[in-house]
């Protein structure tokens, strides 16, 4: 493959067809994001839920669930102005301001306001309505974003990979925000919005983006694609609208990816039982450490009742 090739399906290099007109290991590029939900192999979002437990997992690929909240939709809104500029118009509408035309302390919450919101979102339909301050932050971040990390240049947007990983045999599939080719060798840029850059170390824990890291280079690697780093673009969704841009750590990077191999392993292991458990009890409940207001220095026996009950 030569570098910087994206538009393709490398299948008949790469990849290998299934038998039986089942699943092709291949990129697909200019793949909406529709048709790419309806694609069956497995994804990193719903690895995500095994990694909560087996049961979470099940009850999510069995009824898959639609989460909206306004950080989700406003995030959704960015990726879109910072990925897919030339397509913000065809998506998305902004609200017209009923609410100056409404005598009311709250024109929002009035029977009105709702009725002509209701009406404008089926008049502009299939399209989706966003606030003017909505739309207008987005536009902030778009071009925070080009002064300050402009890496989303001279790649390609959104492209689609389907394979199948070699030591658990599940289909897999990934849309990577950007793939750019330096040289001989890709690097893949996922955009991320935050209230604060600076605790986006936290949010790689909190919500496993080492694993979607993971996830993403295995299915690179897996299709004979030569990408070897992962970088994460974040920006905050208030003014000045901040922007960090830095290449996941290694380390972090590689715990990652066998937390991706053992949740696979753990995927064929229920499948093969057809059990799917909860969660794994803890050994007893403990409060976090920082809710201690007696803090021991050194080892004590407590008694309680007359009864040693730990040492």
């Amino acid at each position: 493959m030569v570098a910087g090739q994206l538009s393709i399906s490398p299948y008949e290099e790469a990849g290998t067809t299934a038998g039986g007109g089942g699943h092709v290991a291949q990129v697909i590029d200019d793949l909406s994001f529709e048709d790419y939900q309806l694609l069956a192999p497995l994804n990193n979002s719903l690895l995500n839920f095994m990694a909560r437990s087996p049961a979470h997992f099940k009850q999510e690929r069995d009824n898959p669930t639609e989460r909206k909240t306004d950080a989700l939709r406003f995030g959704t809104l960015a990726h879109c102005g910072v990925l897919e500029e030339d397509s913000i118009f065809e998506r998305y509408e902004r609200i017209p301001p009923f609410e100056k035309q409404i005598d009311s302390k709250n024109p929002r919450a009035t029977k009105r306001y709702k009725e002509q919101l209701a009406e404008f979102k089926d008049t502009i339909s299939p399209k989706i309505a966003v606030t003017i301050d909505e739309f207008d932050r987005m536009l902030g971040v778009v071009r925070s974003v080009k002064q300050h990390a402009n890496v989303f240049i001279d790649g390609r947007a959104e492209s689609v990979l389907i394979w199948r990983e070699e030591e658990t045999g599940i289909w897999c599939k990934a849309r990577l925000d950007y793939l750019r080719w330096h040289r001989d060798t890709g690097t893949i840029y996922d955009f991320k919005t935050s209230r604060d850059c600076r605790d986006f170390g936290r949010s790689i824990a909190n919500y496993g983006y080492d694993r979607q890291a993971a996830f993403y280079l295995r299915g690179c690697q897996s299709l004979g694609l030569d990408v070897r780093s992962f970088w994460f673009v974040v920006a905050e969704t208030e003014a000045p609208f901040g922007v960090m841009a830095a290449q996941l750590d290694p380390v972090t990077l590689a715990d990652g990816d066998q937390q991706v191999r053992q949740l696979l392993l753990k995927v064929n292991e229920c499948e093969a039982k057809q059990d799917w458990p909860s969660y794994e009890p803890p050994g007893s409940w403990k409060k976090p450490a920082w809710a201690f207001k007696h803090k021991p220095r050194d080892p004590v026996q407590v008694t309680v009742g007359g009864h040693i009950i730990a040492v």
